[in-house]
């Protein structure tokens, strides 16, 4: 997490392949380092402050692990507080990058309404 914290794509970048999956709702699934690098950039510019506290790591596979962890900061646009707890999921290739990562919000209030005729939601992949 001290990689996001840091909020530093060129950082960021050595835990992306181009087949990379990142799944942060009410988005869809964007694939590729390059497009989840840009993704990252609009989150971060989302929020004027942000944290992640990880309250528990569980290793659900050799490559697959769950990440418990609260989120906190301040948005942008108005100073408004942001606090959420998640639950993400993360998939990792043979060279350590991630392969798979996809979120799990408690609270959804803050985030847009998915789109009237958006796909369906996906189950996640099989465990390595």
């Amino acid at each position: 997490m001290e990689d996001m914290e840091s909020r530093d794509v060129k950082r960021l970048s050595r835990w992306m392949s181009e087949s990379t999956v990142f799944w942060v709702p009410p988005r869809e699934p964007v694939v590729g380092g390059r497009r989840v690098l840009a993704l990252l950039r609009a989150i971060f510019a989302t929020y004027k402050t942000f944290h992640w506290e990880v309250r528990e790591i569980y290793a659900v596979a050799a490559s697959r692990c769950v990440y418990l962890h609260e989120t906190t900061g301040t948005l942008a646009k108005d100073g408004a507080p942001y606090t959420n707890q998640v639950v993400t999921l993360i998939d990792f290739d043979a060279e350590g990058r991630i392969a798979y990562l996809s979120d799990y919000f408690k609270c959804t209030a803050t985030f847009a309404q998915p789109k009237e005729g958006a796909p369906p939601i996906r189950p996640e992949p099989l465990a390595r």
